[in-house]
């Protein structure tokens, strides 16, 4: 009698999963392997490593787990929900701020760069500007420091003992320089509300003159002062019709003042090499910017020699290193 033939069967290239068991303080996560190997450059890269002739077994079993070290377990279970979420789409108030952190914090470090995304976008509009400061200079955003520079000095209330020791000694000062250049500047653009040339300073008393513009002055001068109507040459008080215009222009001071203390990043072109063509130039970045409490980027280990027995990551440090040639700014009166 003849032997039936062999059945040949198939995995499914789409829903045949591959589980990998992770073991973070203690305790084991078992997980499709897929959003690992395709949504993080660093896992990407550790499960292509070459395993020798022998069958690797780390993450095969909850005997023999990928130890995550010095990683929080609440930072990885946020992470999980949002690479497994339970419904089709994830929002934002599906997770705490705490939880957008840690989803941050590795996302980073580990290149999941639609976590990484997803996070930015939450946690730069939170209302928490003390927090933002901090992940700013954690991560180096300085779009973000310069944002909640210009939102602590906006508030009213000044910074709390506990704010200031957390955002450290020379942000502090900075900030209260800023503030105080809004102050004054607060104090001294006031918009002319009554009519007639009998109107008194409510600074000094004194009567304000109108002023008269002449066809000479350049350009910049009147787009600079434009909009000043009187002004008081006891106090150095100026007057504007529009509120808005008022507005704008203390905006603007307050704007300079943040980016003189975080100068934008520019590219400089080596000027011994500029005479070259564009494709042999070289290009140089020059960072000036002024980093309040930077911290180095969290280490990144793509290919470490132990990966296979343990993956070593390096948290971001919480530690605020202020910079003590950070520009002292002055207010000027024009």
């Amino acid at each position: 009698m003849a032997s039936s033939e062999q059945r040949v069967r198939y995995r499914d290239s789409d829903f045949y999963q591959t589980l990998i068991t992770f073991e973070v303080q203690d305790v084991l996560f078992r997980v499709p392997v897929e959003p690992f190997e395709t949504r993080s450059e660093v896992f990407r890269d550790m499960f292509s490593l070459p395993s020798g002739n022998e069958t690797p077994t780390e993450g095969t079993s909850d005997d023999s787990p990928i130890v995550l070290e010095g990683v929080v377990v609440e930072d990885f279970r946020a992470l999980l929900k949002f690479l497994y979420p339970k419904k089709r789409t994830v929002t934002s108030t599906e997770f705490s701020k705490e939880e957008w952190i840690g989803i941050h914090a590795l996302a980073f470090m580990w290149e999941f760069h639609e976590a990484k995304e997803a996070s930015k976008a939450f946690l730069v509009a939170m209302d928490d500007s003390v927090t933002k400061f901090e992940l700013a200079v954690r991560y180096e955003y300085d779009d973000w420091l310069r944002l909640a520079y210009k939102e602590l000095t906006n508030r009213p209330d000044s910074l709390s003992l506990d704010e200031g020791q957390r955002i450290g000694l020379e942000a502090t000062l900075n900030i209260g320089r800023v503030r105080e250049i809004r102050w004054k500047s607060t104090a001294k653009l006031l918009v002319l509300n009554q009519g007639g040339w009998g109107y008194r300073c409510p600074q000094c008393g004194e009567a304000v003159e109108r002023i008269a513009w002449s066809e000479s002055l350049e350009q910049a001068v009147v787009d600079e002062i434009s909009g000043r109507v009187a002004e008081c040459n006891a106090c150095r008080t100026f007057f504007y019709e529009q509120q808005t215009r008022r507005d704008g222009i203390i905006e603007g001071r307050v704007d300079h003042a943040i980016r003189n203390i975080v100068p934008e990043k520019i590219l400089a072109f080596n000027t011994e090499e500029s005479h070259n063509c564009q494709s042999d130039a070289h290009i140089s970045t020059t960072d000036s910017s002024t980093t309040l409490g930077t911290t180095p980027t969290p280490t990144r280990k793509r290919k470490p020699k132990k990966f296979r027995r343990a993956i070593a990551v390096t948290a971001p440090s919480d530690s605020v290193v202020n910079n003590p040639e950070a520009p002292t700014i002055e207010f000027a009166e024009t």
